[in-house]
Formats: structure tokens, sequence, C-alpha cells
């Protein structure tokens, strides 16, 4: 069980007075929520989808030749993704330089009162390394969108409706939770598969070359692994109903949630559900530990949540660990030096 020390106020770097406190954890969380939308182009799918089914209705083909019915198609995709990186890039450096700022400069002298592992940085190399990987995560996440926008654009279908009316207000209630468990079980399921020794060393392991995450790594994966992550997350949409409100304002909340959790910063959680930064932020650091995203049900079903008294490192699969009494000399000067990078209690 993860729980945060009292002096909460004191270790995220902001004002000691309660009041203040919220009101940066707001700016914060707001921050975070617009670097969200930008990371992987996901704001243009509400936009055209909108645009298509209430101003503009239908995008139809007459007696047009196929070749030119190709040109029109290409011609809206780029000017869609044109639109889409430039918006995109400009948040994700004017949003994500201002939380590197606020923190990792700002404050950098006294990391002990904000920083998840305040000992440790990513050394500058890293960083630019993060940005370039990220930018073009952004490139491809902004494609991979801006197709699917198009698709719409010209009445392809899918299950995304707009009307309350069309299903009704019991299923738009119901399919919160069971869109919230689809994406639980599958960001914990696809984790744990990417971190089997199949799939970790040749496409997760370049996530995990930050350990110690900033917030431009939440963008930083290989680009199959990041197609694989965008498939889970488009595809309700192909599957089963889903409000455009509720579809959108998931993307919003998953990814200003995964900036959150790599940001490397003790932010307190806003959400009563929420894990701590420090939780994923000790996936980065331990490696074959802690999958969950959201919430740690399934780590704790599946027992693969940091406990105290284990050995984790990243030639060590399963996300159980080692035992102290089984691990040599090394290993256990290791977990000693890492251990007093947390700032959390385990029970």
């Amino acid at each position: 069980m993860l729980e945060t020390n009292n002096n909460t106020e004191v270790k995220s770097g902001l004002p000691t007075s309660k009041e203040q406190t919220i009101q940066a954890s707001l700016l914060i969380t707001l921050v975070c929520c617009v670097f969200g939308c930008s990371m992987t182009g996901c704001w243009i799918l509400p936009v055209v989808y909108l645009y298509h089914n209430i101003w503009e209705k239908t995008t139809e083909f007459t007696t047009e030749p196929e070749d030119e019915q190709l040109y029109i198609v290409l011609k809206k995709y780029f000017s869609v993704l044109a639109v889409n990186l430039v918006v995109s890039f400009t948040f994700y450096f004017g949003v994500g330089g201002f939380i590197h700022y606020h923190y990792y400069v700002k404050q950098k002298d006294h990391p002990e009162t904000w920083k998840c592992q305040p000992k440790k940085f990513l050394p500058p190399e890293l960083e630019r390394h993060e940005i370039i990987l990220g930018s073009l995560a952004l490139i491809i996440g902004s494609m991979m969108y801006s197709a699917v926008s198009t698709y719409i654009s010209f009445g392809g279908e899918t299950f995304l409706y707009y009307h309350i009316s069309d299903y009704g207000w019991t299923w738009f209630f119901l399919s919160i939770p069971i869109h919230f468990l689809y994406q639980e079980a599958g960001s914990y399921y696809i984790h744990v598969a990417l971190h089997t020794k199949l799939l970790y060393i040749p496409f997760h392991k370049l996530h995990h070359t930050y350990k110690q995450p900033t917030a431009y790594s939440a963008t930083a994966f290989h680009p199959i692994e990041l197609i694989m992550i965008q498939s889970i997350q488009m595809a309700p949409i192909f599957f089963f109903p889903i409000h455009i409100g509720i579809y959108f304002s998931f993307l919003i909340y998953a990814f200003y949630y995964g900036i959150m959790v790599h940001s490397g910063v003790m932010i307190k959680p806003l959400w009563p559900w929420q894990l701590d930064p420090t939780f994923h932020d000790n996936h980065h650091q331990y490696t074959h530990v802690n999958f969950g995203f959201n919430v740690s049900i399934f780590d704790k079903i599946h027992k693969t949540h940091r406990v105290k008294g284990r050995i984790y490192d990243e030639h060590i699969y399963g996300g159980k660990g080692k035992s102290l009494t089984d691990a040599t000399k090394e290993e256990k000067s290791f977990y000693e030096e890492e251990e007093q990078q947390n700032e959390i209690k385990l029970e």
C-alpha cells in the first residue's frame, strides 16, 4: 500500500499555504491537460467530428473520377495534419517548457522539496533525446488522429455519437465506468506484455532509458509501441457506442495524467482514485514493477506492486522482485541506495 508523507505541502515544491498549494495544483493540472491534448494531436478528432456532424453535415463524392477522389481525400488529410501539427507543437513546447522551467530550472536548487528522486536528475543528453523522440511520437500520433478525422469527415462510420438521445441516459452513464475499466485493463495488460523479454528489449526499453522521467518522457516511446498504445485508445470508437464528450474527456484525462506521473514531481493528486506520481516514478526507477496507470487494482490482484524488502531491477522480470535474503551484496547495496531516493512509505 502506498501513501504519501504528511508534509505533502512542503514536498510538492509549492507554497506552504494550503490555499496557495491547491491553486498551484489546479494550475499545474490545467497546464498538463492542455499539454496532454497536444501530445498526440487527439484534439483534432472532436473538432473534425463536430464540424462534419453539426456544421458541414456531409462530404459526398458525386461524379469525380477515382483519382480525383483520392486527391480530395489526401488534400483534406494533409490540411488537417498541417493544422494539427502546428497547434500541437506550439502547445507541446510552450506548455512543456513551462512545466520544465517551473520545476527543473526555477526550483532546481532544492529538489528535496518537490522531486520524486531528489538526488538524481536526467542527464542533459537524455533530456534532448526524450524531446526528439517525443516530437517524433507527436508527429506519428497526429498522423493517426488526422487519418481517423479525415475518415470521419468523409462519412466513415464509427460508434461515436453526439446526441445523448441516440442511446439514452442509461447507456451514457453506464459507458463511463465501462470505458474506464477498458482503458485501465488495456493499459495494465499491454504494459505487462511490454515488460516481457520478447517486447521489452526491442521496444519498451527505449522508454525506460529515462530513469528519472520528466514531463517530456510521457511521449518518448518507440514508434511501434506508440502505435500499439494509440490503437488501444482509438479502438472503442469502432466497437461500442461512446459519446463524443466522454471519449474526448477520457483522452484528455489519460494524456494529462500520463504527463503528471512522468513529470518526476510530487504533486498531490486531485482525485481520490489517482495514484501518487511516485508510483509510476518508482516504475521508471525499478523497471519491472508498478504497471498500473490510474489505480493499483490490477497490480494488487497480480502482486506486481512494489513492496518493501524486495529487490527490483531491469534484469528481474515478472513484477514480483527478489527477496533481500536471496540478494547478492551488490543488489543489497543498490537497494539501499535507491531506497534513499523514495519519499513514500511502503507497507
